[in-house]
């Protein structure tokens, strides 16, 4: 609830303007799959991923501001060709779903 607070922010919002949003509920080994693609530790955790495979992690972010910075960071002009976002966070589920 608190990282959908976050992202709803304007400031957030117009920063991720233009990606694509999923949100992964995972459990089990699909959850350990998906930490160990994006190397994440703490979730929750936003992950930005460039169609080249490479991407960007911001883990546990506790403000509006701690992400506006990561995102200004990931889409710097030289990376934001091909991008989407990703928001990995604790469920029982096993699914993804777009928020």
């Amino acid at each position: 609830r608190r990282l959908e607070r976050l992202l709803s922010r304007h400031e957030v919002y117009k920063r991720l303007a233009g990606l694509v949003p999923c949100r992964l509920r995972l459990s089990g080994v699909s959850k350990d799959l998906a930490i160990t693609r994006f190397g994440t530790v703490h979730l929750p955790a936003i992950v930005i991923v460039r169609e080249d495979g490479k991407h960007s992690v911001l883990e546990r972010p506790m403000s509006y501001e701690a992400v506006v910075r990561f995102a200004e960071g990931a889409l710097s002009p030289a990376v934001q060709a091909g991008m989407t976002s990703t928001v990995i966070g604790p469920s029982s589920a096993g699914n993804a779903s777009k928020p």
